[in-house]
């Protein structure tokens, strides 16, 4: 795992492999990949997308990430719809508490009300 500037730099010393794509069409490129792959999930999944905003590396430009959350309904249908409810309805300005490096994100409660 690593962005691709590392993966890159990777190619690069290991077969002196350079990509001279732009950007653009990479993003272009995910976007038709990505709704290629929710459309084929149909009815077994959910899709949740959380908007982050950030601070970019050492305090530098505020980044804007898309964190997209596939839910599997057709495994934890009970599980899934709790985490929609709360993503659809509580996650508004949660603070995230944990962020680990190239791993992940954990926000603790989101209210002061239970979903259950």
């Amino acid at each position: 795992v690593g962005s691709i500037r590392e993966f890159e730099l990777w190619a690069y010393e290991l077969y002196q492999y350079v990509d001279n794509t732009p950007e653009y069409m990479y993003k272009s490129r995910a976007r038709k990949a990505l709704a290629a792959y929710m459309e084929e999930q149909g009815e077994a999944s959910d899709f949740v997308f959380l908007d982050i905003a950030a601070l970019g590396p050492n305090g530098g430009e505020p980044i804007n990430p898309r964190i997209i959350i596939q839910l599997y309904r057709s495994l934890l249908p009970k599980t899934c719809e709790n985490f929609l409810t709360l993503a659809e309805d509580s996650y508004t300005g949660a603070p995230f508490h944990r962020v680990t490096n190239k791993a992940w994100i954990q926000s603790g409660a989101v209210g002061e009300e239970s979903i259950y």
